[in-house]
């Protein structure tokens, strides 16, 4: 299964994922065609909810949810959200993506004979392909076309989530950084950073790098 990489980079909606799901396949056979779309970060946020206790049913957990990523958003939505864990006993990770984009994403899909059969944050994506050297970074960074997002952990719960749009410049990043590292107190080797790019032949990449930021 083939998987594609969706980022705005400054187009409108539609056509930027007429544009990606287009040169995903371009040159191939019609039909039969699966793939898996990794959305940049602008396109599936990250966001904290919980703990919320008394909710009787995930349908409301997913409302309240919803109204948090609304909220934490500033856009009315309607958003589909997804949630990593539980929230009724501690704070986890959510992913908001607006209801019209994975409505586009299908469309288009539709038209061009396309499979989708899943979409996900590409940041997820990085996380799971993370070194095992890895494991114990508590503050993660992921840098696409469109954004920059920040993860961060302490006592194995998730306490940081952000994205910024447009991804600031390098400049803007390291001064970030080190006042994330400062302010958490944070090991040496605790800060990693996936640079989430495109190839040539449409195929998302990312790279993985310790983060060291300059003293001040």
């Amino acid at each position: 299964m083939k998987a594609v990489l969706v980022s705005l980079d400054g187009r409108p909606l539609k056509e930027a994922i007429g544009q990606c799901l287009r040169g995903a396949f371009a040159g191939t056979p019609a039909g039969g065609r699966a793939l898996s779309v990794w959305l940049s970060g602008a396109l599936a946020r990250p966001f904290l909810f919980g703990p919320v206790r008394g909710l009787r049913s995930w349908n409301e957990t997913n409302e309240a949810a919803e109204s948090v990523a609304r909220e934490a958003f500033g856009i009315d939505g309607p958003w589909h959200v997804v949630l990593e864990n539980d929230p009724s006993s501690h704070c986890v990770l959510g992913t908001a993506v607006l209801q019209a984009t994975i409505d586009e994403i299908y469309r288009t899909a539709t038209a061009l004979r396309l499979d989708v059969r899943s979409t996900r944050p590409a940041w997820a994506e990085a996380i799971d392909a993370m070194p095992a050297a890895m494991a114990g970074a508590t503050l993660l960074s992921f840098r696409d076309a469109d954004s920059l997002t920040l993860l961060g952990m302490r006592r194995d719960e998730f306490d940081l989530a952000s994205t910024y749009m447009p991804c600031p410049g390098a400049d803007e990043i390291e001064s970030l950084l080190r006042r994330l590292h400062l302010s958490r107190d944070l090991a040496p080797q605790a800060m990693h950073n996936a640079s989430i790019n495109t190839a040539a032949n449409g195929a998302p990449t990312f790279a993985w790098s310790a983060l060291a930021p300059a003293a001040a």
